[in-house]
């Protein structure tokens, strides 16, 4: 009996030390104002604007304070896609490449890179239909930054979990008596395509990210 209450008490403890675990702090989400978001924040993101190209995007509005002392420890961002239309995608140019995440419902890795603390930069394109024109939706994901150093032996990096936020990406043309898709389907409807850099380009290129009516791909 004294073995069971034993066993009963080390299995609390245990359990109390994993709910009071403090998350690793060298990479933090925070608000425009600066204010530290909690470990599991949920955020609503549903205020859209255009972009250079007339696309239309829903930003995190999120940025990265790097409290790391080591230049070696490398930032990184996981990207878990729990609900997102066809058609669309979300772009992360976190911690350093520009990637889109437009395979659908999945896990996505970005990094390890150097960083410091900076805009987080990443967004979600909402879906559009045959005519170009933006339609109503949502998008599901979380985001969690890591702290990354290379293993002393062999290749690869020791990662830790920094912290997580939950976003939902909500795009609805109610609210807009303008209509943005109005303004976005006379500009976009060209067929033209364009680098990131807003340069028109001959073709669409065999690899990377180009801009074509609006939208961002990636090959």
């Amino acid at each position: 009996m004294k073995k069971l209450f034993t066993l009963v008490m080390m299995m609390f403890a245990a359990g109390a030390s994993s709910t009071f675990a403090q998350v690793d702090e060298t990479f933090q989400f925070m608000d425009k104002d600066g204010n530290i978001l909690a470990d599991g924040t949920e955020l609503v993101c549903d205020e859209a604007e255009t972009d250079d190209w007339g696309g239309v995007l829903v930003r995190t509005g999120l940025f990265v304070k790097s409290n790391a002392t080591d230049d070696k420890v490398l930032a990184k961002v996981q990207c878990v896609i729990e609900e997102i239309p066809d058609n669309s995608s979300i772009q992360c140019c976190f911690p350093a490449n520009c990637m889109m995440f437009n395979q659908g419902v999945g896990t996505y890795n970005n990094g390890p890179a150097a960083y410091g603390s900076s805009d987080f930069q990443t967004e979600w394109f909402p879906a559009t239909n045959e005519n170009f024109e933006y339609v109503e939706g949502q998008c599901k994901a979380s985001f969690q930054l890591f702290a990354c150093t290379k293993k002393t032996f062999g290749s690869g990096y020791n990662e830790v979990a920094c912290a997580k936020v939950h976003v939902t990406f909500v795009y609805s043309l109610q609210g807009d008596p303008d209509g943005i898709d109005t303004a976005v389907a006379n500009k976009i409807q060209n067929n033209k395509c364009y680098d990131l850099q807003g340069r028109e380009l001959q073709a669409i290129p065999e690899r990377g990210i180009y801009i074509q009516n609006g939208k961002k791909y990636v090959k």
